[in-house]
């Protein structure tokens, strides 16, 4: 019973297996638009998938060490031949998607690399913010954290665009210009807990994966542990860019849904209800960043 238990959990892997071929067939597929612009918001989102698709096949790779661990011992013990799954195989199978991830990472690298000067200029033309400026404002925004935090800001702002930098600069320069006493205190507590609400319901369905689920609770461990609300608030509001398609200009917040570059499919209700929440969240505090009008003397 033990090592038909064992084998069903290799067959499941196998079945990983196959998925993680097509995600990087997926990311294949998707490096063709980066290598021919060099964007470098496509290339943030790039890196995030490889960072995923890399944690997600160690996962494999634990649980397959574990498992074939776990078969010696019980082939050993009960006389048993040998499996009904090529273990073997499927180890060579989870080296071979690594290979694969180190060299679609490589080839992209250098394709950027050789276009970044011409993407440059473009960008300057055109009058888009170039990457220099990008960094410039992500350091920015890092600065306005504790230095134990910034690694876990810095992973979440590596995949926004330049928009939600801007609007998240904005927010983050108003929430610390917040003084005790100030009416807007009152508004952001409320923000906070309407925050928390809607990632507590998606880092607690089963329909989310579990890569989400834990930078969600990386992030909001951390923010429990902040004595005031203000920093609570700059901890939290980075997940909804970070997980959300929020940069459009006009979006409507029932139609938001999580970034494609998370591999996220069908949500629940429950779910779909804490997205449209957060994006709704979101608009409000993008109307607030904006540069209030001067009143005509």
């Amino acid at each position: 019973m033990m090592i038909a238990r064992l084998e069903s959990r290799l067959k499941m892997i196998e079945s990983k297996v196959a998925d993680g071929d097509a995600l990087i067939d997926d990311l294949d597929t998707a490096k063709v638009a980066l290598t021919a612009t060099g964007d470098p918001a496509l290339e943030r989102k790039f890196k995030y998938q490889i960072k995923q698709a890399r944690e997600q096949i160690s996962e494999w790779e634990t649980e397959y060490a574990d498992i074939e661990a776990k078969l010696s011992t019980a082939r050993a013990s009960s006389g048993a031949g040998a499996t009904s799954v090529d273990s073997a195989a499927l180890g060579q199978a989870l080296i071979k998607l690594n290979s694969r991830l180190d060299s679609l990472e490589t080839n992209v690298i250098t394709a950027v690399t050789q276009t970044a000067v011409t993407t440059q200029e473009t960008v300057r033309s055109e009058g888009q913010l170039t990457r220099e400026q990008i960094a410039a404002m992500t350091q920015t925004l890092l600065a306005r954290y504790d230095s134990t935090q910034q690694e876990l800001m810095r992973a979440i702002f590596e995949r926004l665009d330049a928009s939600d930098l801007k609007t998240l600069d904005a927010i983050t320069g108003q929430i610390d210009a917040l003084k005790p006493g100030d009416p807007a205190l009152k508004e952001a507590n409320k923000d906070l807990v309407e925050a928390q609400e809607a990632l507590d319901t998606i880092k607690n369905d089963p329909t989310v994966p579990d890569a989400v689920k834990k930078e969600i609770e990386k992030v909001t461990n951390e923010a429990e542990n902040q004595d005031s609300n203000k920093a609570k608030l700059k901890l939290t509001l980075p997940l909804i860019p970070g997980f959300l398609d929020v940069s459009a200009e006009n979006f409507n917040p029932k139609d938001i849904r999580f970034k494609a570059n998370l591999g996220i499919g069908e949500v629940s209700i429950t779910v779909g209800q804490a997205l449209e929440k957060l994006g709704g969240l979101w608009q409000r505090f993008k109307k607030r960043s904006e540069p209030q009008a001067q009143p005509v003397a």
